[in-house]
């Protein structure tokens, strides 16, 4: 039972009997909440460097194969590279063959240096016990929040300090370190917390992680909490995960464009890059800036607040004014240069240097090639069951297609047939591109047992439809290159995009409103564009599958 449900709970108890105690209300929330942190406190990690308890910080399990979410200051203080160690306390029960104090070895995956975000694994055998991510643009100043982790390396059993306050604020912003640390976006919390809690995890009284705890506000001369605390927002790092999980080293985002308050609530652009992708979107010197991804923007700092919250080559959407028309402009984001990897310089006093992240950088390719066979795996099992793609030979397929330029419709039907082999070999290239579409299309429900890292590669995310997506690049020998996004959640195949081998231009065919048909999830909705802009839209009205008898879609 969740903290809410034990205060709802006892409000309908109060109003069935009246003449009950106030103070056993109280016992009963109170049951509930400890009844949350009992629940809570094994998901909750204390990172140490390998070999060693000096110094380290803490983390939390999102997935029950062992991932989880640290700070990138803690990470780039463990020493030795990217390996550390994991300690958690658990309870006899609550992971088969593990209990009491158990520490075990932690590999570094992806970090974001910018944003002080870092993902580890635990090695070891599933399934983990992990928390959720929320919702933190659902945060109300005010809300409860609990902190966890291991100030100043108190839990000697690895059992989490707590701490409970509220929201103290949203939307705050915090400088950073040459490029690194920068907090955006993020939550301020008086919620205790203290050096060794970094890395931890920001609850709701649902049990959802809202926030990464990293930064605290100090006394003059102190590292002591004074009841000011920040924490990297969930749904910015939630953006990040495809690229982290897969060890890569992220890069923020910014506009391409810079812009001033010319008086309050007036937001202007005054300088923009020509080679941008907001200026060829129609961004222009002097619009009057609106909305950003659906926010309405009262002040410069506030725009570039969210801008710096995503990742380079996100998609967005900004909302202007020019000439008293309102223009909605989408168009990817720009990237931030990566942090400057020089050392401190000499006249740095040993104890300030000493707490600036070491510049740990680049890539985990262990944890890519890792990830591609993860994304790949769960991407067959998500068109359907192994048997029934086992036993497919093809299906002819009747659509209607609506021409973007003119509307016009026309009803078509193709067949394919499963390929005697998927690969994407150096014959790709002369195929048409609804055949290399196809060839991707049927690469995902058989992929290769192998994936070579020299040829397939995650590299990042991406936003489709609202949905986040994790980008595999497949990058053949004949110079072809396809991508392929994968929904984050479902793995659903949500899009394939390469450049035409005899036109050169971009196509990117998106697919949508997946239904089941004999067995199979299989969209009936694909959306073409060329370089960018709509092309056509085709509306599957019948799967004909292997023995030619049409198959109704649930």
């Amino acid at each position: 039972m969740t903290f809410s449900m034990a205060i709802s709970l006892t409000l309908a108890m109060l109003a069935i009997e009246p003449d009950r105690s106030s103070r056993e209300l109280v016992r009963a929330a109170e049951q509930a909440r400890v009844t949350l942190i009992q629940t809570l406190a094994p998901k909750v990690v204390c990172v140490f460097p390998r070999g060693g308890r000096a110094g380290g910080g803490s983390g939390v399990l999102i997935d029950a194969d062992g991932y989880g979410l640290t700070n990138y200051h803690v990470v780039a203080a463990l020493g030795g590279g990217r390996e550390g160690e994991g300690g958690r306390y658990l309870p006899q029960g609550v992971e088969p063959g593990r209990g009491g104090s158990v520490l075990m070895p932690l590999e570094v995956l992806g970090i974001d240096p910018a944003g002080d975000v870092a993902m580890f694994r635990l090695k070891g055998e599933g399934p983990f016990t992990f928390a959720p991510l929320g919702d933190s643009d659902a945060l109300r100043v005010g809300d409860e929040t609990l902190a966890m982790g291991n100030p100043f390396l108190l839990a000697e059993d690895f059992r989490p300090t707590v701490t409970l306050g509220i929201v103290s604020g949203l939307h705050r912003y915090l400088s950073g370190v040459r490029r690194t640390l920068i907090y955006t976006d993020c939550i301020q919390t008086d919620t205790s917390i203290n050096p060794g809690n970094s890395g931890g995890p920001l609850f709701n009284m649902r049990g959802e992680i809202v926030g990464i705890n990293g930064r605290i506000g100090a006394e003059e001369r102190s590292r002591v909490n004074v009841g000011v605390g920040y924490a990297i927002s969930s749904n910015q790092i939630r953006r990040f995960l495809p690229g982290l999980r897969a060890g890569l080293e992220t890069q923020h985002a910014t506009l391409g464009a810079t812009a001033f308050d010319r008086q309050p609530r007036l937001v202007l652009i005054d300088q923009i890059l020509r080679t941008s992708d907001a200026y060829r979107a129609g961004l222009r010197v002097g619009d009057r800036v609106l909305a950003f991804n659906g926010r309405p923007i009262h002040s410069a700092n506030q725009l570039m607040n969210w801008v710096g919250s995503y990742p380079a080559r996100w998609p967005v959407e900004l909302s202007v004014q020019r000439e008293d028309k309102t223009h909605a402009l989408r168009f990817r984001l720009e990237s931030l240069p990566l942090p400057r990897r020089e050392r401190p310089p000499p006249d740095v006093p040993p104890e300030e240097a000493r707490q600036l992240p070491q510049p740990l950088e680049g890539t985990n390719d262990r944890a890519n090639i890792r990830e591609v066979r993860r994304v790949l795996k769960r991407a067959r099992a998500a068109v359907g069951p192994a048997d029934v793609l086992d036993g497919l030979s093809g299906w002819t397929v009747t659509y209607q297609r609506t021409s973007a330029r003119d509307g016009r419709e026309t009803k078509a039907e193709s067949r394919e047939l499963r390929p005697a082999d998927v690969a994407l070999d150096a014959n790709a290239i002369a195929l048409q591109p609804a055949e290399i579409e196809a060839l991707a299309r049927w690469c995902v429900m058989f992929p290769p047992r192998r994936a070579r890292s020299s040829q397939w590669r995650v590299t990042g995310g991406d936003e489709v439809a609202g949905r986040i997506a994790v980008v595999i690049e497949r990058r053949g020998d004949e110079g072809l290159t396809i991508e392929m996004a994968f929904d984050d959640e479902t793995a659903r195949l949500l899009y394939v995009s390469f450049t035409d081998p005899v036109t050169g231009k971009l196509l990117r065919f998106e697919y949508g409103d997946f239904r089941t048909v004999g067995g199979l999830s299989l969209p009936h909705l694909r959306t073409m564009y060329v370089e960018h802009d709509r092309f056509a839209e085709d509306r599957v009205q019948e799967y004909r599958i292997a023995d030619g008898a049409a198959q109704p879609s649930l």
